[in-house]
């Protein structure tokens, strides 16, 4: 079985752990922050180190850090197998400090309150040659049983792609609930909608089931809309998004 270190400690550290730790692998844990340390500890009831450094018999090294952290952890593991879990970092970047390096990139988003289905959730591995891409890849089978290859150029779009799908969402969503409990009415009216949306998203092409004023260029209903909104930046989502909407739905009528 492989002894894994976990580089950091916030919430894709924690759950990379906490699955890990399940799977009955030896973990151990390098961060700065003594606190978090310590719920890692009392949690997990893992070995953590305060300092990030080279220690023995260590399989793998997953630098789970934020962005601009990455190459700082890795000139601090010189010569030691890395792995990140970035989407948009190029795995390039590790080839400075080491010549075993790849990429295990788990394609969801993580909060440490919350749990996850790791049996669903995709794992997109790369690495800097066969043998190693054989390790990543089977420490990335032990997260989720869905491992797909996938080249740093390609992962950069996908990473997109979950700003659109989540980031993007999510922030929709809280300017709903704004909307709605600013005026007396309940957030949880909208859930049935959501649901069905996502059901429509999962069977159709979104495009194809894409309903509401944009698409029927209902501008009366627009201007409506932009002037109950009142908030300049929400004005200017709606305007933004109505706009690409009625010019996707536009182009897609010029091909028939």
């Amino acid at each position: 079985m492989y002894k894994i270190a976990i580089v950091g400690s916030g919430n894709v550290a924690w759950h990379l752990t906490k699955r890990l730790v399940e799977q009955k692998v030896d973990v151990v844990l390098l961060a700065r922050n003594k606190s978090k340390l310590a719920e890692f500890e009392h949690n997990f009831n893992i070995k953590t180190y305060d300092k990030i450094k080279p220690i023995g018999g260590i399989d793998l090294y997953i630098i789970a850090v934020k962005d601009s952290a990455i190459a700082h952890v890795a000139a601090q593991l010189k010569n030691q197998p890395l792995a990140h879990t970035a989407g948009s970092i190029e795995m390039d970047l590790l080839s400075f400090y080491t010549d075993q390096f790849g990429v295990i990139y788990p394609f969801q988003t993580f909060r440490r309150e919350t749990d996850v289905s790791w049996q669903q959730i995709p794992v997109f591995v790369e690495a800097c040659c066969p043998d190693f891409e054989q390790k990543i890849s089977s420490i990335a089978n032990l997260l989720s049983p869905n491992i797909f290859y996938l080249n740093s150029h390609k992962r950069q779009y996908l990473h997109l792609a979950g700003v659109f799908t989540n980031n993007f969402i999510n922030h929709l969503l809280s300017i709903t609930k704004q909307i709605l409990e600013t005026h007396g009415l309940k957030y949880q009216w909208v859930f049935p909608l959501l649901q069905k949306t996502i059901e429509n998203a999962q069977k159709f092409a979104p495009g194809q089931v894409q309903t509401g004023p944009a698409v029927r260029n209902d501008k009366i209903v627009i201007e409506k809309h932009l002037k109950l909104l009142q908030n300049p930046d929400w004005q200017k989502v709606y305007s933004a998004l109505s706009q690409s909407i009625f010019n996707s739905t536009k182009s897609s009528d010029d091909l028939d």
